[in-house]
């Protein structure tokens, strides 16, 4: 009868793995019977991502080339475009204004021409708490308000909320425009708006991609208007 071989399992060396990676393992080395981590897998591709250039296993290690940072990327979780930072797909959320701290909030800017304005206050009429209040009293009073550079991302819903009244006096002119590397298209014009109530508007931003801003335009003899909660969003 043959003689049979039987593995004796206290010969057998398991090395624990809770340190492998792609590129390096915990192997068993034949020659002293002792666990030593090895390099594996070396030039391979040991990492993947929308803001990684590169990465290949370079001597255990997973070595790494980001993108450039603003490289654009997708999240997929927003209208909002998104930018690499560091090799991570970021979310670059549109800068909103509320006017709570009783001042402009950051990023934004007012041109103006005869038409003082206040925040947190009543001019001319009463307003909201935290508005911003634009009171003209030129022949040819105008105010323009610019928001932030922001992105929008092209597959995705986006909107423009904000509120808006006009008091005594009225205005001549009030509109919305956005403004693309092409120019500008106006989202919302009224004109001959006297004495109108807060309203909230809900104006779609779905026609347009890339580095956007907004302007918001009052004008005439005598402006009396507010404006509040600005903000741009997913519906």
């Amino acid at each position: 009868m043959p003689h049979k071989c039987v593995l004796d399992p206290t010969s057998v060396i398991t090395c624990p793995t809770a340190a492998d990676t792609v590129c390096i393992k915990n192997t068993c080395q034949p020659a002293s019977g002792k666990c030593e981590m090895e390099a594996v897998n070396e030039g391979k591709t040991c990492a993947e991502g929308q803001c990684l250039a590169e990465a290949t296993c370079q001597s255990g290690q997973c070595a790494v080339v980001n993108k450039p940072d603003g490289t654009e990327c997708d999240d997929g979780q927003s209208c909002n475009s998104d930018s690499c930072q560091s090799g991570i797909c970021v979310d670059m959320p549109f800068a909103s204004a509320n006017f709570d701290t009783g001042a402009l909030d950051a990023g934004w800017q007012i041109t103006n021409f005869a038409t003082p304005y206040k925040i947190n206050g009543t001019q001319g009429y009463t307003s909201s708490p935290n508005s911003l209040v634009f009171a003209g009293n030129g022949t040819d009073a105008w105010a323009v308000l610019t928001s932030p550079t922001f992105s929008l991302q092209s597959g995705h819903t986006a909107t423009l909320t904000f509120d808006h009244t006009t008091g005594q006096g009225g205005t001549q002119s009030f509109a919305v425009q956005i403004h693309t590397a092409s120019g500008a298209a106006t989202l919302l014009e009224k004109t001959n708006a006297f004495l109108l109530p807060w309203t909230h508007y809900i104006l779609p931003l779905d026609n347009y991609n890339g580095e956007v801003w907004l302007t918001f335009h009052f004008t005439g003899a005598y402006i009396f208007e507010a404006i509040d909660s600005i903000s741009v969003g997913c519906p």
